[in-house]
């Protein structure tokens, strides 16, 4: 049984729309479109052309891990003559509308690598690291259709290695010593200093 994490492409799908990328397919109208929902990318990251995504917010996301994408899209396993297709993107978040995949859409490769097991998940998402674009083949109402998407920018090395070593982001430091615990802390004046005066 396949379980809702091996659906990667539909998260790497999430990933693209969360920047507001537009993929290669040809829009119904060239509208003005607006940016997307201020959650994690900077205004450089969001200064790419149009069906592109910058380098620096997929590697926000990909540090995040594949839980990250997965809590935003429904998906649905599909099966055809006892075979595995791929994953049905049963709704995507409003702010993502410009992304080259809609709901209904069935993905069934990300980068040429279909997702069927725990470890293509995986060798995507390392891959996804140091990827020049990121690449969908899909079904839609019954016809094969492909979207790119190209990475702007250089992968950073940190990231990187983060992401091949498969361990969590570092994690911020605060300048606290180890051993201290906050339960709540003043982000306002910095009036008060840790002893509450």
């Amino acid at each position: 049984m396949r379980t809702r994490p091996l659906f990667f492409l539909a998260a790497a799908a999430v990933l693209a729309v969360f920047t507001g990328c537009g993929g290669s397919q040809p829009a119904p109208a060239q509208a003005e479109t607006k940016p997307a929902a201020q959650t994690g990318p900077t205004a450089d990251a969001r200064a790419v052309p149009p069906g592109h995504v910058a380098r620096q917010s997929l590697e926000e996301v990909l540090v995040q891990g594949p839980p990250w994408l997965l809590q935003r899209v429904p998906i649905e396993e599909v099966i055809r003559s006892g075979n595995f297709v791929g994953w049905k993107l049963l709704a995507l978040p409003e702010a993502w509308s410009e992304a080259p995949l809609k709901a209904g859409d069935v993905v069934t490769r990300v980068n040429g690598q279909a997702l069927e097991r725990p470890d293509d998940l995986f060798a995507v998402w390392k891959g996804l690291a140091k990827a020049k674009e990121i690449r969908f083949s899909y079904e839609r109402d019954g016809k094969e259709a492909e979207a790119t998407i190209p990475v702007d920018g250089e992968p950073t090395p940190e990231v990187v290695k983060v992401i091949e070593e498969g361990g969590p982001p570092p994690a911020a430091r605060s300048g606290r010593r180890k051993g201290v615990t906050v339960i709540e802390e003043d982000r306002g004046t910095g009036a008060e200093d840790e002893s509450g005066r």
